[in-house]
């Protein structure tokens, strides 16, 4: 996956450089004699042409990047098969008050949380933002992270193995509050039931 931050400072860098050589042209235009005038206007035309088309074809290099790291992480979570299962058995849990989790669900609740670890990992070091994957993921996260069962069963108990999770938790928690948005679980959110929760954001 690229990094957005790193494509920022590219296009930062990319934006600096024309920059300086419009000055430089600028320069030759005044350093320059009459006769050559209209060849300096001519290049600077076609310069800042140039410049503008090289933008915009990075912006929309860029944006393709995103959507492809959009449907990276998806896929990430549906090509685990118990994810499903145990976005299905939350649900029911949330939904219905129906427990369908077994002895056997420990290990896919586990990975369920690990790849929330991996997606906060990208998410905390700003290479995606919260807005771009908040309608796909937002729902899922929540389900799990605001469950009193896997809190009371792994994530309180462990939650040294899940401090990014939490990080991500308190960050989305807080992006959602500034823009009005509801979360799946806000009456047992984390932070209501872990003492400790903010000795970990």
């Amino acid at each position: 996956m690229r990094s957005n931050k790193k494509n920022t400072i590219v296009f930062t860098c990319l934006i600096i450089l024309y920059v300086l050589l419009l000055l430089s042209m600028f320069l030759v235009y005044l350093l320059t004699d009459a006769s050559d005038i209209f060849a300096s206007i001519v290049t600077l035309i076609a310069t800042i042409i140039g410049a503008f088309a090289s933008i915009v074809e990075y912006r929309k290099n860029e944006s393709v990047d995103m959507c492809n790291n959009i449907l990276e992480i998806y896929a990430d979570f549906v090509d685990v098969p118990t994810n499903k299962d145990i976005e299905y058995k939350l649900e029911c849990l949330k939904r219905r008050n129906v427990n369908l989790f077994t002895k056997e669900d420990i290990s896919g609740i586990r990975n369920y949380l690990m790849y929330f670890n991996s997606v906060a990992e990208i998410v905390l070091t700003n290479n995606i933002k919260i807005s771009y994957i908040n309608t796909i993921l937002g729902y899922r996260f929540f389900l799990a992270m605001n469950s009193p069962y896997i809190q009371d069963l792994e994530i309180i108990p462990n939650a040294h193995c899940y401090k990014p999770c939490i990080m991500l938790h308190h960050k989305w928690k807080k992006w959602s509050d500034a823009r009005g948005f509801k979360r799946t679980g806000d009456e047992t959110s984390l932070e209501k039931r872990f003492d400790k929760y903010y000795d970990f954001v």
